[in-house]
């Protein structure tokens, strides 16, 4: 059995989720006054926001795929992972097999929630 040790997920769902967080204190900060004034009560903003969340994640969700992919083969390539994998007789190709597959994955998930939620907010706007 042969096992490579790709440690992905971790990364990305802390870059996604550092990236949203930068962005709802962004926004927060250009329109809270706006909220505010309005007198918005808290769930609504809360159900604003998270209406807004998917079309944000199909934004950040390559980005964070990109960077999370350059540090886990950095952090292979660091303690020398990816030469003792092909040293052992694996190939280049075996060893990127799980990261094509999840960068895959990410796209199909992106798509999904690109056209089943991202599309919610302009519903919501334009009624």
């Amino acid at each position: 059995m042969i096992v490579t040790s790709c440690k992905i997920p971790d990364p990305v769902l802390l870059l996604d989720a550092r990236v949203l967080a930068i962005w709802l204190v962004f926004d927060l900060g250009g329109n809270g006054h706006d909220f505010i004034e309005a007198h918005v009560k808290l769930k609504v903003l809360a159900y604003f926001y998270l209406t807004q969340f998917p079309q944000i994640l199909v934004i950040c969700l390559p980005v964070g795929l990109l960077l999370a992919l350059l540090y886990s083969l950095s952090r292979m390539s660091r303690s020398n992972e990816i030469i003792s994998m092909l040293t052992a007789g694996q190939s280049v190709l075996r060893i990127m097999v799980p990261l094509f597959l999840f960068g895959i994955l990410t796209a199909c998930a992106s798509f999904a929630l690109n056209y089943a939620l991202a599309r919610t907010p302009i519903r919501c706007a334009s009624s």
